[in-house]
This record gives structure tokens, sequence and C-alpha cells, in this order.
């Protein structure tokens, strides 16, 4: 019924926030966390990259824990907390980075990119 009124008359505008009230509640369940990250692709060795971290569907405030290890070759090591995310590429060995966020429902979400360094994809 809520849902319905809202699309009635805001264009279903507070969907996400009726939800997560009703879930707080112990109604249903909360609209997961929608991670995303922005940031370089592509860096040359040495190169510094800045990738950025957003979130929404979340109650703040929000805890950032930063990840970075080679493709595919076991754990991710912590490398920063915040917003934001500042590293270079290290001897021509492309990385993977991982961000995952947490707000002050301790509900969490993750983004993940390939990062190739020297522009060329290495294995």
């Amino acid at each position: 019924m809520e849902m319905a009124a809202d699309d009635a008359a805001f264009g279903g505008n507070h969907n996400n926030l009726i939800q997560n009230t009703f879930a707080a509640r112990g109604v249903g369940s909360f609209v997961p966390l929608a991670v995303s990250m922005t940031g370089p692709g592509i860096i040359e060795t040495g190169e510094q990259g800045t990738w950025n971290a957003s979130v929404s569907n979340g109650n703040s405030p929000y805890n950032y824990t930063w990840h970075r290890r080679k493709p595919r070759s076991g754990p991710y090591q912590q490398v920063g907390t915040g917003s934001s995310y500042s590293g270079s590429g290290n001897g021509d060995q492309d990385f993977e980075l991982k961000v995952v966020v947490t707000d002050s429902d301790t509900r969490s979400g993750t983004s993940m990119r390939r990062v190739i360094v020297g522009g060329i994809d290495h294995p």
C-alpha cells in the first residue's frame, strides 16, 4: 500500500526509504547497498591513479575499505580507507582493486575493477 501511494504521489522516489524503514522494524528486507567505483582502468608503470567510491541505498555514516591484489592470486590486502584510494602501478603488475562499503546499519556492498599497468594486459 505504501509503495503504491509513493508511486502515485512521488513517482516512486521514496520506495527504498519506505522499504528500509519497514525492514528496520522487522518487516521485509533492506534494499542492498549499491556501490560503484570510478577511476582509471589503465595506468602507466609508476603512474599514480585515484579511484573513488560512491554508494546509495544506505544510511550514513559509511565506512570504506580498499583492497588490492595481483589478478587471481590469493587474498586481497587492505590498502586504504575513506571514499577514495590513490595508488600506483608497480613493475608492470596489473592489479585488482576492491572497495567494500558498510553503512550505519552494518549492511555492505562491494565494487571491483581490474587495473592494467603499462597499457598492456599482463596475464
